[in-house]
C-alpha cells in the first residue's frame, strides 16, 4: 500500500513540483498517507451533549444507532426526540418502515408540541415512509404538510416534486 502512495506521490512531484523535503525520505509515505486520509474524528454535540446516535447515522452504523434509541427509551420512558431519531434510524436504514412510521406519527403527537421545524422534518421523513411503502397519496399528504411548515425547505420542497411526479 505504500509503494501506491509513494509512486502517486512521485506522480504529483512530476506534474506539480512537489518536493518532500520533512525527515528522510523513508517517511515519505507515511506524511503522504497523513495527508490524504481522515486524521481526526469529530462526534457531534448537541445542546451540550455527546450525539452518538447522530454520528452513528452519519456513518451509516444504522443497527448501532437503533440499539441506542431503544436503549434510551426503555431507560428514560417516553421521549420525543429519541422517538424521532429512532424513525430517522430505521428510514435511513430502510428497515422497519412500519416501526419509523409509528415513531414519526408518536413523535407528532407529543405534547407539548415539537418545534415547527422539527414537525416539519417529521412529516418530510413520514413522506419518505410512505413513498417507500408505495403509498403515494399519503406521502403527498405528508411531504404538503412538511413544505407548509417549512416552505423555504429545498431538500421538503426537492421531494416533494419527486413524488409528485410519480405514477
Amino acid at each position: 500500500r505504500s509503494q501506491g502512495i509513494a509512486e502517486d506521490f512521485r506522480l504529483l512531484k512530476e506534474l506539480g513540483g512537489w518536493i518532500h523535503d520533512a525527515e528522510g525520505p523513508d517517511d515519505m509515505p507515511g506524511h503522504i498517507r497523513t495527508m490524504l486520509t481522515a486524521t481526526s474524528l469529530q462526534v457531534p454535540v448537541i445542546e451540550g451533549r455527546l450525539a452518538l446516535g447522530t454520528f452513528l447515522q452519519s456513518q451509516e452504523r444504522y443497527a448501532a444507532a437503533e440499539s441506542l434509541y431503544r436503549g434510551m427509551l426503555k431507560r428514560h420512558g417516553v421521549q420525543p426526540m429519541a422517538t424521532y431519531q429512532l424513525g430517522k434510524t430505521l428510514l435511513l436504514g430502510k428497515t422497519k418502515l412500519d416501526e419509523a412510521r409509528r415513531c414519526f406519527e408518536r413523535f407528532l403527537r407529543s405534547q407539548p408540541l415539537p418545534e415547527r421545524s422539527m414537525q416539519a422534518a417529521a412529516h418530510w421523513r413520514l413522506g419518505m415512509v410512505h413513498d417507500l411503502k408505495g403509498k403515494r397519496a399519503a406521502a403527498l399528504v405528508e411531504l404538503r404538510k412538511a413544505v407548509g411548515l417549512d416552505p423555504e425547505h429545498k431538500r421538503f420542497r426537492k421531494t416533494l416534486a419527486q413524488v409528485e411526479k410519480k405514477r
